[in-house]
């Protein structure tokens, strides 16, 4: 994990949960200028999440909730950058779904 990912703070990670089951995580992210990178950031969190619930459950070998991550963005100037890693990759009419 690189140190800048470290300095990093989540704005907001909500559990749903029933008893001692984790239905799903819920990561929000509040923006309020335009940022390139917030795809790239929110797949580091994400994935940071993901390594964190693994590392508790893997001798358990409990299969991981799903995580949705979400982005308000407060901004005044319209959002033109990527909103999904799904925009970010190029694929070839071959392997598009």
């Amino acid at each position: 994990m690189s140190d800048s990912f470290k300095e990093r703070i989540r704005d907001i990670v909500q559990v749903y949960q029933t008893g001692d089951e984790i239905f799903s995580l819920y990561h929000i992210e509040s923006q309020s200028v335009v940022d390139f990178s917030m795809v790239f950031r929110m797949m580091e969190y994400q994935a940071e999440l993901y390594l964190k619930k693994f590392k508790e459950n893997h001798r358990r070998r409990e299969k991981l909730p799903p995580i949705i991550s979400v982005v308000f963005y407060t901004g005044k100037e319209e959002w033109k950058q990527y909103r999904s890693l799904y925009e970010c990759v190029q694929l070839s009419r071959e392997i598009e779904p």
